[in-house]
C-alpha cells in the first residue's frame, strides 16, 4: 500500500474541502509550495486514491478535481485524519531543526542510532546534517563533539546553548520550512504538533515547550516593565519572554550557568543598578537549591537577566536609562554634533526626540554587541527610497561608522535603515523652522514667474525663500541647500536630487494639494 506524507495529505485535505476544479499554481499559492513540490506530490496522491477506487482528474489548462460523493469526501478526511495510511517524511531542514533540538536539550551525549530512528533516515543523511547542524553552531562557539561508542553532544558555553535554542524557537535558523513561529496571539507554535503520533522526536518537543512555559516568560516581562516604568516594544516582548524561557526551563533542571557572563568589574557596576533587584525578583524561586547555595552561579545568572533587559528595545526612554546612558553620554553629544552640522540645522543639536531616538537604539544595539547577546535581527524596510534619501542613507552610514570607531560595534545594515528613518523624521520636525532654498523653475518669461511666486507666499508663507531660476540654470547648480524645486515644466526627477513638483503657472488646486502634502511629510 502506498502511504503518503504529510504535504501531500495537507494537499489531499485541501482538495477535499474544494468544491470544483483547482489549478496547479492555485493549489501551490495555497500551500505555499511551488508548481514543481505541487505536481510531484500529485502523483502519490493519486496513488492513494486509486487504492480506494477514487480518482483524481488533472486536466492540463483546466485544473485538479476531486470527484467523489460527499459522504466519500468525509470517509477520507476521517481517514487523514487518524493518519491512518500517512507516512512523516521530513525536509532536509525540518530533519536538521529537530537534531539541533535533540542536541541541544539533552543533558547527556545521544548515540547515532538513536537520532537515525527519531528521524526515519540513513546513517549516512544524518551524518551530513550533523555536519550542517555544527555548520550552523560554529558562530555561536559550539561544537558538535563524537567520541566512538559514546555519543555526540555539543560541546560549549551555557550562554551559547540558551542563545542557540533561543534562535532555533524564534526561527532564526539558516534552515528551511522554519518548524517554530512566535507571536503574541498564538504564543509558540511547533509546526508538526498535530503529527506527534507519527515520530516520537515531535511528541518530545511539544513536551518539551509545555515545560518552556512561554507564558510565565511573558508575564515575567511584564512584571520587569512595571517595576521600571517603561516599555519594550512588542517584538523586544516575545525576544526577551523566549530567551527567559528556556533560561528558567535549564534552571528548573539543574543546568545552570558554567562561566561568568561578564568580567567580574562589569558585574559589580551592574550590581549597583535598579536593574539588577528587578532581576533578583524575576529569578526567585525559580533556581533549585542545588543551584541557590553556589553564590556565583546566582550572581552570574542575576547578570544574564540584567544584560538581556539593558540591551532591549524600548519604545522610549526609561526613567532608569540614566544608569547606562551616562557610558554613551559623550558618543551621543558628538552624533547630535555630527547631525546637526551636516542638516545645517543647529537646534537638532537640541531636539529631545531625536535624542531619544539614538538612545533608544544606538545603546541597545552596542551593549547586544559588547554583552556578546543574540537578538532577533531588524526587517530591512523600504518605508524611506535610498534613491530618493540618499543624504539620509549617508549620513546614517557615516554615524554608524563614528559609532564602530568609537565602541568597536558594526552596526548591521537593518539598524543602519533605521537610523536613516529617526534622521529623516527629525530633519522633518525642524524642516518648517529651517526651510532653505525653495528654487522656482518657470521659462515662460519673469511675468509669470513673479506672478507664481506672489501665488505661492499668499498660499505657504512656510516655504523660506524662494528663488526663481531658468532651466540652464538648475542643472548647473549645486543643491545642498535646495529643499524643494517646483516648476512650471517638467524635470527628470532622478537627476536633480532634491523634491521637484510639478505646477501650472497659475497654481491650480492640485498643485496646492501637492505642496501641502509635501509640507505635511
Amino acid at each position: 500500500m502506498v502511504a503518503l506524507n504529510t504535504r501531500q495529505r495537507d494537499m489531499l485535505c485541501y482538495l477535499i474541502k474544494t468544491e470544483g476544479s483547482i489549478t496547479i499554481n492555485e493549489l501551490a499559492e495555497q500551500m505555499g509550495l511551488t508548481p514543481r513540490q505541487v505536481n510531484y506530490g500529485l502523483k502519490g496522491v493519486r496513488l492513494w486514491l486509486e487504492q480506494r477506487n477514487i480518482y483524481l482528474f488533472i486536466s492540463p489548462g483546466v485544473g485538479i478535481e476531486l470527484q467523489c460523493t460527499p459522504a466519500t469526501r468525509q470517509e477520507l478526511l476521517t481517514a487523514l485524519i487518524s493518519s491512518e495510511g500517512i507516512d512523516l517524511v521530513l525536509t532536509s531542514g525540518q530533519r536538521r531543526q529537530l537534531i539541533a533540538f535533540t542536541l541541544l536539550t539533552e543533558i547527556q551525549p545521544i548515540h547515532l542510532a538513536r537520532l537515525q530512528s527519531e528521524n526515519n533516515v540513513s546513517r549516512s543523511t544524518i551524518l551530513k546534517d550533523i555536519d550542517d547542524v555544527e555548520g550552523w553552531l560554529q558562530p555561536l562557539s559550539l561544537t558538535i563533539e563524537r567520541r566512538p561508542n559514546y555519543g555526540i553532544w555539543v560541546d560549549g558555553a551555557e550562554m551559547q546553548k540558551r542563545q542557540a535554542l533561543t534562535i532555533l524557537f524564534w526561527g532564526g535558523t539558516p534552515f528551511e520550512d522554519q518548524l517554530w513561529s512566535i507571536s503574541h496571539q498564538n504564543g509558540l507554535e511547533f509546526e508538526l504538533s498535530s503529527d506527534t503520533q507519527l515520530l516520537p522526536i515531535l511528541q518530545e518537543v511539544v513536551n518539551y515547550q509545555e515545560r518552556l512555559n512561554l507564558a510565565n516568560g511573558l508575564s515575567q516581562v511584564a512584571f520587569a516593565e512595571a517595576d521600571m516604568g517603561g516599555r519594550f516594544t512588542d517584538r523586544e516582548v516575545l525576544h526577551l519572554a523566549l530567551a527567559l524561557a528556556v533560561q528558567f526551563e535549564r534552571l528548573d533542571r539543574g543546568i545552570a550557568l558554567d562561566q561568568r557572563p561578564l568580567d567580574f568589574q562589569a558585574i559589580t557596576r551592574l550590581s549597583s543598578g535598579m536593574v539588577w533587584k528587578v532581576s533578583e525578583h524575576l529569578l526567585q524561586n525559580r533556581i533549585p537549591d542545588a543551584v541557590t547555595q553556589d553564590s556565583d552561579v546566582m550572581q552570574w545568572e542575576t547578570a544574564l537577566v540584567v544584560m538581556r533587559l539593558l540591551a532591549g528595545t524600548k519604545n522610549d526612554r526609561w526613567p532608569g536609562d540614566s544608569e547606562t546612558e551616562k557610558e554613551f553620554e559623550h558618543l551621543i553629544a558628538i552624533l547630535l554634533k555630527r547631525i546637526s552640522e551636516a542638516y545645517e540645522m543647529s537646534a537638532l543639536m537640541y531636539d529631545t526626540t531625536l535624542r531619544d531616538g539614538l538612545v533608544t537604539n544606538l545603546i541597545p544595539a552596542c551593549l547586544r554587541s559588547i554583552f556578546g547577546l543574540w537578538a532577533p535581527p531588524l526587517k530591512l524596510t523600504n518605508l524611506l527610497d535610498e534613491g530618493k534619501y540618499l543624504f539620509e542613507y549617508e549620513l546614517a552610514r557615516d554615524v554608524s561608522s563614528m559609532v564602530a570607531d568609537r565602541t568597536g560595534v558594526d552596526l548591521p545594515d537593518a539598524e543602519v535603515s533605521h537610523l536613516a528613518m529617526i534622521l529623516r523624521a527629525a530633519y522633518i520636525r525642524e524642516r518648517p523652522q529651517m526651510l532653505k532654498d525653495v528654487l522656482v523653475v518657470c521659462p515662460s518669461g519673469m511675468a509669470t514667474a513673479q506672478l507664481l511666486v506672489a501665488r505661492l507666499r499668499v498660499r505657504f508663507n512656510r516655504l523660506g525663500n524662494l528663488k526663481v531660476i531658468s532651466v540652464r540654470e538648475l542643472h548647473n547648480r549645486k543643491y545642498a541647500h535646495v529643499d524643494l524645486i517646483i516648476s512650471t515644466v517638467s524635470i527628470e526627477a532622478e537627476t536633480i536630487p532634491a523634491d521637484v513638483i510639478q505646477v501650472h503657472p497659475l497654481l491650480l488646486p492640485e498643485d496646492i494639494a501637492a505642496i501641502t502634502q509635501w509640507l505635511a511629510l
